[in-house]
């Protein structure tokens, strides 16, 4: 997959060095089928790569509150691309990893992404498993002691998730899916290419003008 480069300046999209011949940036109509489909490809390429990025940090860190946010972030993340959205279209792991693996591979994998899944709903993001729980105990003296329980503690007991075993193989997994997003863009855009590329001039230059708005706090539960 190729990076051009694309600067947003107010609200106008500026083509930079990449092609000395272009003369605007004209954007793509969503009745288009190939469009949200890349619009949707492209929202979880940015989530899987910030994904890896988080990953790779954890090595490098020595507070361990600030490696559990960064792994809990990355696997948040890695997730919210395949449960369903109103957004983008969800991923389908079994395709991604049946596409990217050998049959081997692929039941392994499979089982590390249902565990991952598992790992998410019922420990990160609800409370339904032993991977963190809590004890009270009881401090016991001896028969002859004339207090014989001196202190009640609670103690909170929280399962270590930025090892090498937890943290490799969620890296691998969000790899292998950039791997096939990218190559799912790719392909895409190739289509979407040869299609405009039939057409006129003048049909080319009546996209619409290329525009980002920032978005504001009251659009926050609106659709794209």
């Amino acid at each position: 997959m190729e990076y051009y480069g694309i600067e947003v300046k107010g609200e106008e999209f500026i083509i930079k060095g990449d092609f000395p011949e272009a003369v605007r940036c004209g954007e793509f109509p969503e009745t288009n089928h190939l469009v949200y489909q890349l619009k949707s490809l492209q929202l979880c390429n940015m989530d899987l790569q910030s994904i890896i990025d988080s990953l790779n940090m954890i090595k490098d860190v020595q507070n361990e509150r600030i490696k559990e946010a960064l792994f809990e972030y990355a696997l948040v993340k890695f997730f919210k691309n395949f449960k369903s959205s109103s957004s983008r279209i969800k991923l389908n792991s079994d395709k991604i990893l049946k596409d990217s693996l050998k049959e081997d591979e692929y039941i392994k994998a499979k089982k590390c992404f249902e565990y991952y899944d598992a790992l998410r709903d019922k420990h990160v993001v609800h409370d339904e498993s032993r991977y963190s729980e809590s004890k009270v105990l009881a401090i016991i003296n001896n028969q002859s002691s004339k207090i014989l329980v001196p202190k009640v503690l609670v103690l909170g007991i929280d399962s270590v998730l930025t090892d090498d075993e937890h943290v490799q193989p969620l890296e691998s997994l969000a790899c292998i899916s950039l791997q096939w997003v990218e190559k799912k863009i790719d392909e895409l855009c190739n289509k979407l290419q040869e299609e405009y590329n039939n057409k006129t001039y003048d049909e080319l230059m009546a996209l619409d003008n290329a525009q980002y708005t920032a978005p504001i706090s009251a659009e926050l539960f609106e659709g794209k």
